[in-house]
């Protein structure tokens, strides 16, 4: 009937979403409530969210995390800043 082919694909459709792996964002930001703001936005898209309070952790956190499909990075943190960690990551 209908119904049951309507109840099947719909039990399709689940397992293969939940099969398919969530993209991961790598937050860097020296402020903890940007990190935060962040976060919850990105999840509610749909990312795996991982966070670094600055340049230097980020690299790290990079690395631990491969892949990362989106990186937002702050431009103005110590003791590495946004434009350090971009020229760490093109080398």
């Amino acid at each position: 009937s209908a119904t049951r082919r309507h109840d099947r694909l719909a039990l399709s459709a689940r397992t293969t979403h939940s099969a398919v792996a969530m993209p991961t964002a790598l937050v860097v930001d020296d402020s903890g409530a940007s990190r935060t703001l962040l976060k919850g936005i990105l999840t509610q898209q749909g990312f795996t969210v991982v966070e670094a309070a600055d340049g230097e952790s980020g690299l790290r956190t990079l690395v631990a995390n491969w892949p990362i499909h989106l990186v937002l990075l702050d431009w103005h943190m110590e003791p590495m800043d946004g434009p350090a960690f971009l020229s760490q990551v093109r080398d």
